[in-house]
């Protein structure tokens, strides 16, 4: 199998990196040379980021990493939330985070904290940036 890289042979280590080709797919397999040196491959943990459905990527362990850093702030986010979002919208957020804490079994509040930590690595800002514009918009 050959690199979509660079077009040498893959070897033994194939890496799906999350760049959409001409062709329309949306993942690249890549030799781990080409991925390593990649921009949507962290350096630091070693693997791949993932792509999300706005086009931003981010390595999943980084996430983790800042939601764990910024728990002791979840409560403050969620207030920050229910007061200055219209009802509506914080009703389709809670929607979604009861959703997505069934799933993970994770709570509502760090639920809402993952995606914004998600939003953040992939647009390399701070969680107070993302979530001052949620907030400015008015919208999640």
């Amino acid at each position: 199998m050959k690199c979509e890289l660079c077009g040498k042979d893959i070897g033994d280590i194939i890496v799906s990196l999350p760049l959409k080709r001409a062709d329309g797919s949306l993942n690249t397999l890549a030799c781990l040379k080409c991925a390593e040196n990649s921009s949507v491959y962290c350096k630091k943990h070693g693997r791949p980021h993932l792509g999300f459905i706005d086009k931003t990527t981010a390595c999943m362990h980084c996430i983790e990493e800042m939601v764990v850093e910024n728990r002791n702030k979840e409560i403050n986010i969620w207030d920050d939330l229910r007061r200055k979002l219209p009802t509506e919208e914080f009703e389709r957020l809670l929607e979604w985070a009861t959703i997505s804490s069934s799933i993970t079994g994770n709570s509502r509040k760090t639920c809402i904290l993952r995606a914004i930590a998600t939003k953040a690595k992939g647009s390399n800002q701070s969680i107070e940036e993302v979530l001052g514009k949620i907030i400015k918009a008015k919208s999640v």
